[in-house]
């Protein structure tokens, strides 16, 4: 209840945002633009996964039978818009096919599916399923770093990497700006860790962090990147830069940044 509710209020505020601008600007190439779509659209992943299939509805209302009730189908059920509808929909397949490693139609970088194959104790039970599926999505990474001469194997080009950055600070701010939510998220997150231990990375607080100590507390995303802001390019290397002083420490399981492979694989994780 707890996932859907956070992934679900994150979603609408990310469509009626995209929608607000697609319909002023046009369907323009603009970083902007395309950041907020992209937020809408890795929200929209996670409500897909989390919403009951109709193999996953009890249908004979048995008791303990590891399925969603006909209520529950109703309670998550989620219409996905027609713009969102290609790319969402290959996410899915490659996600619940669980098995190659192809490019992300939703985050524009190659990663192996096979992340996604839900455990054995988890497939008699479709909460669990759907849950482990969401929280593995929820867990892909906004790179911190873009590829070039010195990072030729880092996930994205400069040009997709610049979008992904954007979308990543959006998720931080909308999210920080809602304590209902942090509160609700911190439940999740308390149990999780109890069982499977804090890990050291980027989170929504270092961004904003970021944002407000290079910005200040008014900062505005939208005139921070704009294509049509001198700075623009300056505004995303400045809070990169502040990002990539975040002391990573291993032994709390975080990645060596000195090293190509955790370089690479720096970023938001939400």
């Amino acid at each position: 209840d707890s996932l859907w509710h956070i992934n679900y209020n994150l979603y609408e505020k990310a469509r009626k945002r995209y929608e607000a601008h697609l319909q002023i600007s046009g369907n323009i190439n603009d970083p902007i633009l395309e950041g907020e779509r992209l937020e809408t659209a890795f929200f929209a992943v996670a409500l897909e996964l989390l919403k009951p299939r109709l193999d996953q509805v009890d249908s004979t209302n048995s008791l303990n039978s590891g399925k969603f009730s006909g209520q529950e189908q109703q309670k998550f059920s989620f219409n996905l818009p027609n713009y969102l509808n290609d790319d969402v929909v290959k996410e899915l397949e490659l996600i619940r096919a669980a098995k190659e490693k192809k490019k992300s139609p939703v985050l524009l970088y190659d990663r192996d599916y096979k992340t996604f194959l839900i455990p054995q104790e988890y497939k008699n039970n479709a909460r669990l399923q759907n849950f482990y599926l969401a929280a593995a999505w929820l867990n892909s990474i906004f790179p911190l770093n873009y590829r070039d001469n010195s990072c030729p194997d880092c996930l994205l080009d400069k040009d997709d990497w610049k979008i992904n950055f954007i979308a990543a600070c959006l998720i931080a701010k909308d999210f920080a700006d809602s304590q209902e939510l942090k509160n609700e998220w911190a439940q999740i997150y308390k149990t999780i860790s109890f069982f499977k231990g804090l890990r050291d990375s980027w989170t929504y607080v270092n961004y904003l962090d970021g944002l407000k100590n290079i910005f200040g507390n008014d900062f505005d995303i939208t005139n921070l990147f704009a294509e049509n802001n001198l700075e623009a390019e300056n505004n995303i290397e400045k809070l990169r830069q502040y990002l990539l002083q975040k002391e990573i420490i291993s032994m709390q399981g975080g990645i060596d940044i000195k090293t190509m492979a955790g370089y690479k694989l720096a970023g938001l994780q939400f």
